[in-house]
């Protein structure tokens, strides 16, 4: 009865009692005394066993191997996600960056033109000077808005990691130095809690130099202060950008890029009007702990 047993399992492939059987039946030639026919049996058990081993593990590792699929998948088509939204973005973004382009290079335009109007008239090297200085002006204006554009267009996903704000804007204040024109200026830091937050860290970096960048050129030649709270959830950061109007200040490309930026890593950046009539930028991102 369990010889036959043993032949239908085998022409069914149901492994997983082959070896059961085929061991129950190696016990019996041993109770009779046969133990050779018990050895032979025991063998085969084994061998069965190990085959039936080795397929539940490729059974395993072709499930892991759907299951990593699956997720690369989905890691996919959530970046594609955030890449298509980026080049909205970016589309929008180069329409007001080509409208902003024009004041800067019209500016530039217009001072070589005078220049060249008047080739056989001597000119006053201090004019021609200051004429070739506002001509730079205007070329790293238009410069720094292509340049901030560029640093906006990478595609990665974000990838939230433990982030000190207090000294991501110290650093962020240190790499705005190469857009700074002018005598040298400072930013005061006050910040009363803590101020770990969870964001992105490349995506913060960005975003805190194209700030502070055009809180820079508002607010010149004063300079800048920036007051960090926290409450249970958020972390805050004011910075002050003087009495320049408000529509300006937060009209600018500079700051939309920033706006965009803060959604895209979980938080908000509006520009205020204080009662004193100072015009300041409210950047608020998720605290570490609040997760």
């Amino acid at each position: 009865c369990l010889r036959n047993a043993v032949h239908k399992l085998r022409a069914a492939r149901n492994q997983s009692h082959l070896g059961a059987t085929e061991r129950r039946l190696a016990a019996l030639h041993a109770g009779m005394g046969q133990h050779e026919q018990a050895l032979r049996w025991i063998r085969q058990a084994e061998a069965d066993n190990t085959r039936l081993q080795a397929e539940r593990h490729e059974v395993r590792w072709s499930f892991a191997e759907s299951d990593r699929d699956e997720k690369r998948r989905r890691s996919l088509r959530d970046e594609v996600l955030v890449h298509v939204q980026r080049l909205d973005v970016i589309g929008r973004l180069i329409a007001e960056i080509h409208h902003a382009l024009v004041r800067p290079l019209a500016a530039a335009r217009a001072t070589l033109q005078q220049l060249l109007a008047a080739p056989d008239q001597p000119h006053d090297p201090r004019r021609l000077r200051l004429a070739l200085d506002d001509v730079i002006e205007q070329v790293d204006a238009a410069s720094a808005l292509v340049r901030q554009l560029k640093m906006f267009s990478y595609r990665a996903s974000p990838q939230p990691s433990e982030v000190n704000l207090c000294l991501a804007l110290e650093q962020a204040w240190a790499d705005a130095s190469l857009w700074r024109r002018g005598r040298a200026r400072s930013l005061f830091i006050n910040w009363r809690k803590r101020t770990v937050v969870n964001v992105d860290a490349q995506r913060l970096a960005v975003l805190l130099r194209i700030l502070l960048i055009e809180a820079d050129r508002v607010t010149a030649p004063a300079d800048l202060s920036a007051t960090l709270d926290s409450d249970g959830t958020l972390c805050s950061m004011v910075l002050g950008c003087g009495t320049a109007e408000l529509a300006r200040v937060s009209g600018c490309v500079g700051i939309m890029l920033c706006a965009e930026i803060a959604h895209e890593v979980g938080g908000r950046l509006v520009c205020e009007t204080a009662p004193d009539q100072r015009v300041s930028l409210h950047l608020q991102l998720p605290l570490m702990n609040s997760l």
